[in-house]
């Protein structure tokens, strides 16, 4: 755990948290769920927007922490659930370890546990919470999981062997502690926006665009000088040594193109 803790505060520490990151994640899933390639063609084109990477890291280590925490009595579980993905990581199969078009199952089921210990302590809320993480560990194996490392992993066996003795994830420790309680509130934030908001547009060109503008929401924008020590737009401004007085016979005396000072004057700026 004390591993994870520093690897979330090194992630926090990149990318503020803003609607950006939020609508990272989903940018991602959809990447991720749509996607032919390669494990390290994936990434990489995950990894090409700094927001999005860091919103799969966060979010990755982010349940990790809280289910181990939460689970206390369990974590091994956990632990053992997370070691046989990062083994399909280090081997590059995650893509044929795991249906990544499923990752919205997975999404909504995290947010059902995590709007559950987002409410006050009670025996309603725990029982739910428990009923929680067990659909969560039901997708997981069953919508996830590939058919032949569901069937023929001693590490996936093992789990359900306790599943179905309904010694998996029995009970839990409710977060009371305010470091998990605010990565719990954190995480729940970054996986539920308004419906509207998670309307990303397929373009890339309007994805850039839709970043640019979430982005220059936060943007420290240095405040506008008085209006009386801004310099005047006119054309009647003096500009060096030009000269700003006319004769009546200069002002209708026409160039090469036939056009007088006061011709360009009455129609170009027909409001002076």
């Amino acid at each position: 755990m004390k591993f994870t803790e520093s690897v979330l505060d090194v992630i926090m520490m990149y990318g503020a948290y803003s609607t950006t990151r939020r609508l990272a994640i989903f940018l991602a899933k959809d990447i991720a769920a749509e996607s032919r390639d390669a494990q390290d063609e994936l990434w990489e084109r995950i990894s090409r927007d700094e927001y999005m990477k860091y919103a799969v890291q966060e979010c990755y280590y982010a349940l990790r922490y809280i289910l181990t925490a939460i689970l206390e009595a369990e974590g091994r579980t956990v632990e053992r659930i997370y070691e046989g993905i990062e083994a399909s990581i280090t081997k590059k199969t995650i893509s044929d370890d795991f249906q990544l078009n499923k990752l919205q199952l997975v999404i909504s089921r995290v947010t059902a546990l995590l709007g559950i210990l987002n409410q006050a302590e009670k025996p309603e809320h725990e029982k739910g919470a428990v009923k929680a993480v067990q659909d969560l560990y039901d997708v997981v194996r069953h919508d996830v999981l590939a058919i032949y490392l569901r069937e023929h992993s001693d590490q996936w066996q093992s789990i359900l062997k306790a599943r179905t003795e309904g010694r998996l994830f029995a009970k839990l420790n409710w977060p009371r502690d305010p470091e998990l309680k605010a990565q719990v509130k954190r995480l729940y934030s970054l996986l539920t926006i308004k419906d509207s908001a998670s309307n990303v547009p397929k373009n890339l060109e309007a994805r850039r665009r839709l970043e640019f503008f979430t982005n220059s929401l936060f943007m420290d924008m240095p405040p506008a000088r008085p209006v009386q020590e801004m310099l005047s737009f006119s054309v009647f401004t003096p500009y060096y040594s030009e000269i700003v007085l006319y004769s009546m016979n200069e002002l209708l005396k026409k160039n090469e193109d036939g056009i007088s000072i006061l011709f360009y004057l009455q129609k170009i700026y027909p409001d002076l």
